[in-house]
C-alpha cells in the first residue's frame, strides 16, 4: 500500500474515463495522455494510521482510509459474495492471498467497518462489504499498511 500511495504522489492517477479497470489489460501500460492527465491529479497530503479508532475518527471526519488484509476462504465464497458480510476468520479456514481495499464507513452497534471492494457492483453489497473491527485491529495481525489521503491536486 505504501508503494502505491507514494506513487500516487509522485505520478498521480488518471480518471477511470481515461483508462478504465479491465482485467484483461492489468499488465499493461496506460498510454502517454493517461500519464500527462495523471500528473493533474497528484495526492499531496497522507499519512498512515494505525488503530481501530484512528480508523473511525479518519471516517466521522469524512475521509477514507486503505489497507490490505489478509484474505482467508470465506470471502472468496458464494455467502461473501451474496451477503457483502465478512466474518473473522475460522480455525480451519485456508489463508489464499491478501486483497487492498478501501474503509468508507462504520457501525459502532454492529462493531463493522464498511469496506469498497474493487470487484463491480454485482459483488457484496453493491460492491461494499463489511468486516469486524477486530479483523482490522492491529493486535490481530490480519490486516495492515493503513493509509489515508488528505490533500488531493485538483485539476
Amino acid at each position: 500500500m505504501r508503494d502505491g500511495i507514494k506513487s500516487l504522489a509522485k505520478l498521480g492517477v488518471c480518471t477511470e474515463a481515461e483508462w478504465p479497470y479491465k482485467i484483461n489489460r492489468f499488465t499493461k501500460k496506460p498510454t502517454a495522455a493517461c500519464y500527462r492527465s495523471a500528473k493533474k491529479h497528484r495526492i499531496l497530503s497522507y499519512h498512515r494510521i494505525s488503530t481501530v479508532d484512528e480508523m473511525r475518527s479518519c471516517l466521522a471526519e469524512g475521509f477514507p482510509f486503505v489497507f490490505g488484509f489478509t484474505v482467508y476462504e470465506a470471502f472468496e465464497s458464494a455467502t461473501v459474495a451474496k451477503s457483502g458480510v465478512l466474518n473473522m476468520p475460522g480455525p480451519k479456514e485456508k489463508v489464499m492471498g491478501g486483497h487492498a481495499v478501501m474503509g468508507v464507513g462504520y457501525d459502532n452497534a454492529a462493531m463493522r467497518f464498511t469496506i469498497r471492494n474493487s470487484w463491480g457492483t454485482d459483488w457484496g453489497q453493491k460492491g461494499y462489504f463489511t468486516m469486524p473491527y477486530d479483523y482490522l485491529s492491529p493486535d490481530k495481525n490480519l490486516s495492515d499498511d493503513f493509509w489515508t489521503v488528505r490533500i488531493l491536486q485538483e485539476a
